[in-house]
Formats: C-alpha cells, structure tokens, sequence
C-alpha cells in the first residue's frame, strides 16, 4: 500500500513539474505586456493575463499548434525513474547539452545496483511537495479562522456592511455569502469610496479569484515563477477594481477616493496572502495610477483582445510533436556503456564540423544539432541528392519528406561514381538525422 502511494505522489508530482515548468514560459511575457499596459489606463485586462497562467498550471493537456512559444510541455518524462539514461527535454538543444550530460552522470544506475537513485529521490521529492502543501492549506485555514474570529463581533452596519473595533483595515470575507467588514475608526467621508470599492470586488467576484489563485499558489508552491504571478494578480485585482470604481468620477471625486485610500492604509504596514480578505496593498502605485488615470481608448481596448488571442495561441496550446529533437546526452563513443552500433563519428566530423555526432539516453547516434547538420547537408550533397530525386521520381528533399530519400540512396544505378557516392551517403546521414528527432 505505501509503495502504492509513492508510486502515485511520483507519478502526479511530475505531472504537476511539467505543467508548472510549462506556465513558467508564459510569466515572463505577461511580465512584459504588464508593463506594456502600466503605461495605459486599461487595467481591468491584467487579472485576464494571470487567469491564463492559472489555467496553464491546472491544464493536464492541450492542442498542439505551431505557433506554440512554450518549448516543451513534457520537460520531465513520466518514465525517469526506470530510465537506464535519465535526461530531460526543455526543448531548448543548447541547454540540454549543457545539463543532460551531468543528469545522466549522477542518476544513472550503477550495473549492480538494485534500484535507480531517482526511484529514490522522486519518491521524497513528492513526498516534500505533498508537505509544502499541508502547510500553504493549514496556513489558508488558520489565517481565515483568526479573521473570522476577529470579526465575529463585528456589528451590522446595513445590507451585507459590518463594522468591527479588531480590525485595522477593510476587506471582503467570505465565499458564499461575502461580507464588508470596515474598522469603526472609519472616517465618515472615506467610507462611501472605501464600501464602493469593496462592492467592486465582490461584483467582480474577486472573492472567489484570489482563494483559487492561492489554491494555484498552494500547487506549484515550489516554482518561485508562481510566487511572483501570484503577488502580481492580487496586485493588479486591486488596480483593476480601482478603475472600475474612478472611471465615472470627475477630478474632484478622484481626488477624494485617493484621500480615502492613503487615509485607510496608514495603519496598515503588512502584506498579507491569507486569501479570504482583501486589504489595502501597493498604495503608492495605485495613487500614482488615479493621479494620471485617463479613460481608455478603443484602440487599448481592441489591443487587449487581439493579445488575449496571441496569448491564447502561443501559449495555452503546446508545441507540435512531430519534429521533437531527441537530445544528445552522451559521447558517441562505439563499444562503450550503453552506445549502440558503430556510426564513423571522425568520419562525419571530417566532412563538417555540423555533421557532429552524440548520442541520445538510449545510445542512439544524433546530430548534436539537427537542423544545422540538414541544412549543410542539404548544401554539400545537392547532387546526390538531385541523383535520388530523378531517378526515383521523388518530390523534392525537406526535413518532412526525407523517408523515401533514405531508402533509396544506396539504390542508384545512374549518374557518375561521385554522384553515386554521394547518394549513398544520403542514405547513411538521414539514419542519423531520423534518430535525432522523436
């Protein structure tokens, strides 16, 4: 039973890895295009950005596209723990050679061991992952049983309004039946714009955005990409519901919203995460933001749309899998470790320093850079190449449509020796450059 449930915590703990590694690519590029939109007054789009990251981090599958930006969806493979060669695939070849070749040198089982080391450290990998967890849920509970408690007392203002002497600042509490909780040192003309504000939240149904955000948080708690977005999205919640709430202001009643909001966050000098409540945060920035704050244009308005679309494609979709390299881990060294066949490296090498050869997990000889090798490959060898082509009737070679080039490479009977020659090389670099994609 218990090796059953290590075995399902591994499975589901790099499950959650690639995705969260997968969402990583994308908060880099609604870091950018927050600070693209900073310089606008349309702030109601950034939490639409963060909901994308959110829903890449719980997505367990997705279309494939080309115009996918994410490198590689499946970063980890699901079967690393009985790799006799354990590797990664970020998708990126120049990091993979960097990295793969020590991955494989620590994690590959000895011959004689009795269980490969990443059967054990997965296991306590996830078995830590699990705990980090327990504590993110144990610290949500007792954060929102101690503000509950504090206003427990609280007295009825009117509707859904309470009022409490334990509190210091107002926020919203509650999912179902939320409820406005302000401080009874409240100053009479700051609360119409402090309760305006709290009543956006909840139309905005920011009261169930950010327990779910934190939830996000308590998931990919190991990735600090997430604790970065997660800061950003209860940042940017508060920007866009101050927008929500000055847009049909005039100047004077801006002003005294700001009055409101410095006079609120005074005695208010920690940030919070417990995610029920809502207090004042990034005063400076929002004050500074309803200081220069100018109704939207239309043209803001249709960017915003037309890069929610590019988001969307480029990184909620994966990329397609039909030209995947398959890294080289190793040296290609014939009759060494796991190295299979006997592939003349110094030979390929000699002809271009692009020909050069290692090898993959499973000792397979591949093109340590695929697309550079075809491309020289397709230049140095253009007449054996046109030799195949003609005589075989074959539509022209691409990294698409090589499989009929490679059959029949060692097959001509026409053309001169050193055209021949060449098509029989044909044959033995493309069952090099086959291996070198999955």
């Amino acid at each position: 039973m218990a090796d059953l449930f290590l075995n399902t915590a591994s499975d589901l703990f790099i499950k959650v890895l690639n995705m969260s590694i997968a969402a990583s690519w994308l908060v880099p590029a609604v870091l950018l295009l927050r600070f693209f939109f900073k310089r606008t007054s349309y702030k109601r789009i950034l939490p639409v950005f963060w909901a994308f990251v959110g829903l890449r981090l719980i997505l367990p599958f997705s279309i494939e596209t080309v115009f996918s930006l994410i490198p590689s969806s499946q970063t980890i493979s699901p079967d690393i723990m009985m790799d006799p060669s354990p590797a990664i695939d970020s998708g990126i070849p120049s990091f993979n050679n960097l990295v793969n070749p020590v991955i494989t040198q620590i994690f590959t089982p000895e011959p004689i061991a009795s269980a490969n080391p990443l059967q054990i450290i997965t296991p306590f990998l996830a078995l830590l992952w699990t705990l980090g967890m327990t504590v993110m849920l144990v610290y949500m509970s007792v954060s929102y049983l101690r503000l509950n408690g504090k206003v427990r007392t609280a007295v009825l203002l009117r509707d859904n309004i309470c009022q409490s002497e334990n509190i210091s600042s107002s926020f919203v509490l509650g999912m179902i039946h939320p409820r406005i909780y302000l401080p009874f040192n409240i100053a009479e003309n700051a609360m119409p714009f402090v309760i305006a504000h709290e009543q956006t939240h909840i139309r905005r149904h920011d009261h169930w955005h950010k327990p779910i955000g934190f939830l996000l948080l308590t998931l990919h708690w190991f990735n600090p990409m997430i604790w970065i977005a997660y800061i950003l999205f209860c940042r940017d919640l508060e920007l866009a519901c101050d927008e929500q709430v000055i847009k049909d202001m005039n100047t004077e009643q801006r002003t005294d919203y700001m009055q409101a909001l410095l006079s609120c966050s005074l005695s208010h000098r920690s940030f919070s995460i417990c995610p029920p409540a809502f207090g004042e945060i990034s005063v400076k920035v929002r004050v500074k933001y309803i200081i220069n704050y100018k109704r939207s244009s239309h043209r803001t308005m249709i960017a915003a749309v037309i890069v929610c679309l590019v988001l969307v494609i480029c990184f909620l979709t994966n990329p397609v899998h039909e030209h995947i390299t398959n890294p080289s881990v190793q040296e290609y060294v014939p009759g060494q470790g796991n190295i299979k066949g006997d592939v003349n490296k110094a030979g390929f090498e000699a002809i271009s320093e692009d020909f050069a050869i290692g090898a993959d997990k499973n000792g397979m000889a591949v093109f340590k850079d695929p697309q550079k090798a075809f491309d020289t490959f397709t230049e140095l060898y253009a007449d054996g190449i046109a030799l195949i082509q003609s005589e075989f009737l074959l539509p022209p070679i691409s990294e698409n449509s090589y499989d009929s080039y490679k059959l029949y490479g060692w097959q001509v009977t026409t053309g001169t020796e050193e055209q021949r020659s060449q098509a029989a090389f044909v044959t033995s670099f493309l069952d090099i450059y086959e291996n070198s994609y999955q």
